[in-house]
């Protein structure tokens, strides 16, 4: 079957032709995607996604042709992918404040800010965090700001979730009752 899909792309590319192919992978799998080839290997395929005219690569083992009565459902480009974005830094972490805790941070959390601390010998907290995330407004495209004993510099994030995913990192790596 991959020969004939392969043979099938390579012709879509020479005659301009929309495939209609079962994509078995994606953030919508099993749907029907509506691709303009653009190149083919044995592998994969860099077409455009009719329905979002968006390039992307698609993995020629995680294809099928379809025919026009498939059941298949179509693929929605403006469906909401995975998770919803948090409102706040507060929001996404009110309820992983004892966690924190537990591996030994003393944990600042406000609306648009959470940092992690460690504690001195005697049991006093340090005035500088060692983790955090804040959100400012000056930069509206980026505003989310990641900082940690890792990271040279501060890292910045469009989206509060890809935030929180390097931040956790963090502070799981460098938590105070960390023993690896």
């Amino acid at each position: 079957m991959n020969e004939e899909l392969i043979n099938k792309l390579n012709e879509a590319i020479e005659t301009g032709e929309i495939l209609s192919v079962i994509y078995h992978g994606g953030s919508q799998p099993g749907s029907v995607r509506q691709l303009s080839p653009i190149k083919v290997t044995s592998r994969e395929v860099r077409a455009r996604e009719v329905s979002s005219n968006a390039v992307k690569t698609f993995l020629v083992a995680k294809m099928e042709l379809t025919d026009s009565i498939s059941t298949a459902k179509q693929y929605d480009p403006n469906a909401i992918k995975g998770n919803v974005e948090p409102a706040s830094i507060e929001e996404a972490f009110q309820n992983q404040v004892e966690k924190l805790k537990g591996i030994g941070w003393h944990v600042e959390l406000e609306k648009d800010a959470i940092s992690l601390h460690k504690y001195f010998k005697n049991g006093k907290v340090r005035k500088g965090a060692d983790v955090g995330i804040t959100k400012y407004d000056d930069n509206p495209s980026r505003p989310f700001y990641v900082y940690g004993p890792s990271l040279a510099s501060a890292r910045t994030f469009g989206k509060l979730s890809s935030a929180i995913e390097l931040f956790n990192e963090e502070s799981k790596t460098h938590a105070p009752n960390n023993k690896t």
